[in-house]
């Protein structure tokens, strides 16, 4: 953590938080361990009174919704000490009710998307933002994470897929509903340099503009993972 406050002062930032990608019910390379919860806890606030009055120091989690026994709204997230929750999808069930890791490179995408659900993109399409909304209509966050990820990785999949009427009507429904619950909205720049793209692409925050939705974080690559 400490080496991620340092940086963010020699960039001039006044506040910075963290959120690492929380505890799922079996273990990842990229999510934390429920054992390693209090060390997170206390390794932050030694460092929040280590450098205060230098930066403004603030912790998080982001929680993916699985299921309904594991998401942001379930009663051991909620108990947490923490001053944000960031809620998102990653994985999915296909139709075997294999977890599928769906947030992966756009050729492994193109790959999981044949291998697991016979080459139906429209259904991956459809499941995720499914998930999405029953996050949303749960609740237990603060700010929705990389809120059309998706969009990356199935325009590599069908290129058009964004001019598309049935997907402009999905991301419609879903930034409605989002407006409705007001969320902030967060805006990942970590693929920029390498993809071009933000997470939250051009067609998106036009619908959040639309929503007068204007809740937005940006979350620089820096992010803590």
């Amino acid at each position: 953590m400490e080496d991620f406050i340092r940086f963010a002062l020699s960039e001039g930032f006044t506040s910075y938080g963290f959120s690492s990608h929380a505890p799922l019910p079996f273990s990842t390379a990229w999510t934390m361990e429920w054992d390693a919860m209090d060390d997170y806890l206390a390794e932050f606030h030694r460092l929040k009174a280590k450098y205060a009055g230098q930066i403004e120091l603030y912790i998080g989690l982001e929680i993916d919704y699985l299921n309904e026994e594991s998401n942001p709204s379930v009663v051991r997230f909620r108990e947490l000490p923490l001053d944000y929750r960031i809620g998102s999808v990653h994985l999915l069930y296909d139709d075997k009710g294999e977890i599928v890791d769906v947030d992966v490179t756009a050729d492994k995408f193109c790959r999981v998307v044949d291998k697991h659900f016979n080459g139906d993109l429209v259904r991956v399409v459809h499941l995720y933002y499914d998930r999405l909304m029953r996050m949303v209509e749960l609740g237990g966050f603060d700010i929705v994470g990389h809120a059309d990820k998706m969009h990356y990785n199935a325009s590599a999949y069908h290129p058009g897929l964004l001019d598309e009427p049935w997907y402009d009507a999905l991301i419609q429904e879903y930034f409605d509903a989002i407006a409705r619950k007001g969320y902030i909205v967060e805006i990942n720049t970590k693929s920029y340099l390498e993809l071009g793209t933000f997470l939250m692409n051009a067609t998106s925050l036009y619908c959040l503009k639309r929503e007068s939705v204007y809740r937005l974080i940006v979350i620089p690559t820096t992010r803590s993972v």
